[in-house]
C-alpha cells in the first residue's frame, strides 16, 4: 500500500511520497526448516531427491520470499530457488481487510473526493495476487523472454517442472547488479573501474540499451517490467543487460497506449502543447477550473525541466524524471486532476530506473534520448511495412488518420470542458455562499452556548425570563465535545 501511495504525487507532497517509498522490503531470511517443507508440500519430494546441490544461505531475501543457489540434474548450470515466506497470503489478507476499511471511510469523509479509491483498492488486490503466486511471473518469463530477445535484453530461462504457486526455478545469471553498480560507485570507485574494463562494459551504452529497451517494450510490444529497480537489472559482459524478477510486468489497454504514445512523440519533439493534450486525455478527471490555464502550467514545468538539461553544473537530481514528476504532481494536486492507474504505473516503472540511470549517464538529455527512440520506430516501423506490403500501407493510413481525428476530438473536448466548467462554477459559487452562511449563523449561535455555559455570560437580546428558559433547555457540553465540534465546523469550511 506504501508503495502504491508513494505514486501519487498528483495526492500527496513529495515528502510523504518521499517516505512511503521506502517500504520497499525487508533482507532478512527465514528458517531452512520452513523451506524444506515448502518445497515437498510444492514438488511432491524432498528437497535432497530434487536437488543435487541447494546452499542453504539464501543469497537474497526481499518482503515475500528468499532465493538460494542449487543444481539439478536436468539442467547443465546453476538455478535460482525462490521460496515464498510463511503465512504471506494470510497475512495479506488481514491487511487487506483493514485496508479496505480505511478507503471506505475515506470515501464516507469525501477526502480527496476526485480521486477513484475503488481503482486503489482493485489495483492493489491484483498487484497481490501477482505477487503471492509464482505461476504468474513463470507465465511472464516466458513471454518477456521471447519479446526482449529482439531487443538483445537476456531474461533468466523458467524451469518449469520446478516451478509451482510457491516455489519459482529459473537459471542464476553471474553478473553484475545495478544496485552493486551504486554502491561500489559511492565506496570504491577505483574497484568498480576496474570491473567495468575487464567485462567490457560501457555504463553510457547500458544506460541508453535500457531506457530504449524499456520505451520498445512499453510502446511497442505493450508488455514492459513494471519494477525496474536497481536490484532488478543486471550488468553482463560487453553492456548487455539481464532483468530479473519479473513478478510484475505491466500492459497498457490500446486507447491509452495510442494517446501515450502521441504524448510522448510530441515530447520528443519539444511540442509541450500537443503532448499535454494527449496527457490529459489519459487522466481520471479533469481540473475544475479553465483547463488552459493548468496547461500553461504543466507547460512551464516541461520548458523549465528542458532548460535544465545542458546545464552541467546541476546536479542529476535537479535535472530529473523524479524532479519533472515533483512539478507536474504539484500542479494536478493543486488542481484536483487525478492520474489514472495505467499512468501511474507507467511513472512508477520510470521514476524506479531512474535511479540506475542517475549513476549510467549523469548527463542525459531525456528529450533527446525519446527523440532518438522516435527515429529508430520509425526505422522499424518502416522495415514492418515494407514486409507487410498493402496491408502495411493500410495500417500506417488508418493510424494518421486516427491521429487526426483524436486532434479534432481533444479541441472539441477542451471547449465543452471550458464551457461546463464556467456553469457549474457559478452555480457551486451560488449554493456555498448560501451554505456558508447558514453556517456562520449556527457558528454564532453556538459561539454563545459555548459563552453561557463556561463564561456564564447571558444573551442579551432576549428578555430575562426567556434567556432563563432557553438556557437551562440546552444541555451542558464538555469542553471535549465543544472542540469536536469546532473541528467539524472547521472541516465544513474547507469544503464549501
Amino acid at each position: 500500500m506504501g508503495q502504491l501511495l508513494s505514486l501519487r504525487l498528483d495526492l500527496f507532497p513529495a515528502e510523504i511520497c518521499q517516505e512511503l517509498s521506502k517500504l520497499q522490503d525487508r533482507s532478512y531470511g527465514f528458517s531452512l526448516d520452513y523451506v524444506r517443507q515448502i518445497i515437498q508440500e510444492e514438488l511432491g519430494l524432498p528437497l535432497e531427491r530434487i536437488f543435487i546441490e541447494f546452499e542453504e544461505r539464501p543469497f537474497a531475501a526481499a518482503s515475500i520470499s528468499q532465493v538460494h543457489r542449487a543444481r539439478i540434474l536436468s539442467f547443465p548450470g546453476v538455478v535460482a530457488v525462490k521460496v515464498q515466506r510463511p503465512d504471506v497470503e494470510e497475512k495479506f489478507s488481514q491487511d487487506l481487510q483493514l485496508i479496505r476499511f480505511l478507503l471506505s471511510l475515506i470515501k464516507k469523509l469525501k477526502l480527496q473526493s476526485y480521486v477513484d479509491w475503488d481503482s486503489i483498492s482493485l489495483e492493489l488486490d491484483q498487484m497481490i495476487q501477482e505477487e503471492i503466486d509464482y505461476r504468474y511471473e513463470a507465465s511472464n518469463l516466458e513471454q518477456m523472454a521471447a519479446t526482449l530477445s529482439e531487443h538483445n535484453i537476456y531474461v533468466p530461462a523458467l524451469i518449469a517442472d520446478y516451478s509451482t504457486k510457491k516455489v519459482l526455478t529459473t537459471e542464476y545469471i553471474p553478473g553484475i547488479l545495478m544496485s552493486d553498480y551504486i554502491r561500489a560507485a559511492s565506496t570504491d570507485p577505483e574497484y568498480l573501474e576496474k570491473i567495468l574494463r575487464l567485462n567490457n562494459i560501457d555504463p553510457e551504452l547500458v544506460g541508453k540499451r535500457l531506457f530504449e529497451s524499456f520505451f520498445r517494450q512499453m510502446l511497442e510490444d505493450n508488455l514492459f517490467h513494471g519494477d525496474l529497480h536497481p536490484g532488478n537489472i543486471m550488468l553482463l559482459r560487453d553492456s548487455h543487460i539481464c532483468l530479473i524478477d519479473l513478478g510484475a510486468i505491466g500492459s497498457l489497454d490500446s486507447h491509452f497506449l495510442r494517446y501515450y504514445r502521441r504524448s510522448m512523440r510530441a515530447l520528443g519533439e519539444r511540442d509541450y502543447d500537443r503532448a499535454l493534450d494527449y496527457s490529459l486525455m489519459l487522466c481520471d478527471s479533469l481540473p475544475a477550473g479553465d483547463i488552459e490555464n493548468v496547461k500553461t502550467q504543466l507547460t512551464q514545468c516541461y520548458r523549465q525541466w528542458d532548460a535544465k538539461m545542458n546545464i552541467r553544473s546541476l546536479s542529476y537530481n535537479e535535472k530529473s524524471i523524479g524532479s519533472i514528476g515533483v512539478q507536474i504532481g504539484t500542479v494536478m494536486r493543486k488542481n484536483r486532476i487525478s492520474s489514472s492507474w495505467q499512468l501511474l504505473r507507467v511513472f512508477r516503472t520510470w521514476g524506479l530506473m531512474d535511479a540506475s540511470l542517475n549513476y549510467l549517464i549523469p548527463n542525459a538529455d531525456y528529450m533527446s534520448l525519446v527523440g532518438g527512440y522516435f527515429r529508430g520506430a520509425v526505422k522499424r516501423s518502416q522495415l514492418q511495412i515494407k514486409q507487410l506490403g498493402i496491408t502495411g500501407i493500410v495500417m500506417q493510413l488508418t493510424e494518421k488518420v486516427a491521429e487526426l481525428s483524436d486532434l479534432t476530438t481533444i479541441e472539441l473536448r477542451s471547449k465543452a470542458v471550458r464551457k461546463k466548467t464556467v456553469v457549474d462554477q457559478k452555480t457551486s459559487s451560488k449554493l456555498a455562499d448560501k451554505a456558508k452562511k447558514l453556517l456562520w449563523l449556527a457558528i454564532i449561535i453556538l459561539a454563545w452556548i459555548f459563552l453561557h455555559q463556561h463564561l456564564e455570560i447571558a444573551v442579551n437580546w432576549l428578555p430575562p425570563n426567556q434567556y432563563s428558559a432557553w438556557a437551562e433547555s440546552i444541555p451542558n457540553l464538555a469542553i471535549e465535545v465543544w472542540v469536536g465540534i469546532l473541528i467539524f465546523w472547521v472541516y465544513l469550511l474547507k469544503i464549501l
